[in-house]
């Protein structure tokens, strides 16, 4: 063992979090380019880790982690075969997020990954599921007649209609609505910043009848659609399929080799909706949680 090595955004980094980070996501896999063009995207301000463990010269496992919000951090891990190299990264992980009032961190795993054994031994516990969905294609939906997409960016007026039209979703779902700081942190700031993937469905008159969010996770290698909002007035008119469809084809070709969504147990009414967009089955889902706090 040669030891450690903190990021520094050096080539070599890049290549290294390139490498290993596709190992582990093989359907998902990423350039050193790519990173290095959405760690540009992201606020330089926000803590950010990122240790190797060095082998002969050769970066062999990598922990990472960063706030995600109210307190929790992602976790990301990657030990292949060397659950000691794995403990001793978490370890080192784990005092990081606590000096930057971490509360708690979050790693999601497929089922069926080998590392959900290892993480469970180390106090993880499991806090959910959801089948996972890749796109795949643009499939059979497209905007309505009349309706077109465009993305909020950066314009606060977008932003400010993105929040009710997202809100008027979670009112349906009977959720509380997003003030201001909350849309901040579970929307604007959730993932890797590209406020490009927000996106409003408007009419002719400027209508806002819809929105749908994609969240950049894992250096920029993969994208999740995590909120997706219908005015009743659209409902069954294929509106959600279409702008989920637009939101996953836009993406794609914007270089994001994965573009993902998760549908709960309890949500088989969405099954059809993903179909229709262009998704397909990829598994399922555990998210992992455990506690940082001292």
């Amino acid at each position: 063992m040669s030891g450690w090595r903190d990021w520094a955004g050096s080539p070599q980094d890049l290549a290294a979090l390139a490498r290993l980070t596709s190992a582990q996501y093989p359907d998902a896999p990423i350039t050193a380019e790519g990173i290095a063009r959405h760690l540009k995207q992201t606020d330089s301000q926000r803590p950010f880790l990122v240790r190797f463990a060095v082998q002969e010269g050769r970066e062999v496992a990598f922990v990472e982690s960063y706030p995600l919000k109210n307190g929790t951090f992602l976790l990301e891990l990657a030990a292949p075969g060397r659950p000691d190299l794995g403990a001793a990264l978490l370890t080192h992980a784990h005092g990081w997020a606590q000096q930057r009032g971490a509360q708690a961190w979050e790693i999601s795993v497929r089922t069926g990954d080998g590392r959900l054994e290892w993480l469970t031994a180390q106090g993880f516990s499991v806090q959910g599921g959801a089948d996972g969905w890749k796109w795949a294609e643009p499939g059979q939906a497209a905007l309505p007649p009349g309706v077109r997409a465009e993305p909020v960016g950066d314009d606060p007026g977008r932003q400010d209609k993105l929040r009710h039209a997202i809100n008027a979703g979670r009112q349906e779902l009977g959720l509380p609505p997003f003030d201001e700081r909350g849309f901040t942190e579970n929307v604007l700031e959730y993932g890797v910043l590209r406020p490009d993937l927000l996106w409003l469905a408007l009419t002719r008159t400027d209508e806002v009848i819809g929105a749908a969010t994609l969240h950049v996770w894992e250096a920029g290698a993969h994208a999740e659609a995590l909120w997706l909002s219908v005015s009743p007035g659209w409902w069954r008119r294929g509106l959600g399929s279409g702008l989920l469809a637009y939101a996953a084809s836009d993406a794609a070709r914007s270089g994001i080799p994965l573009v993902s969504a998760n549908s709960g147990h309890s949500q088989g009414h969405l099954i059809p909706l993903l179909q229709r967009a262009g998704f397909t089955p990829s598994g399922g889902w555990l998210t992992l949680r455990q506690s940082v706090a001292p």
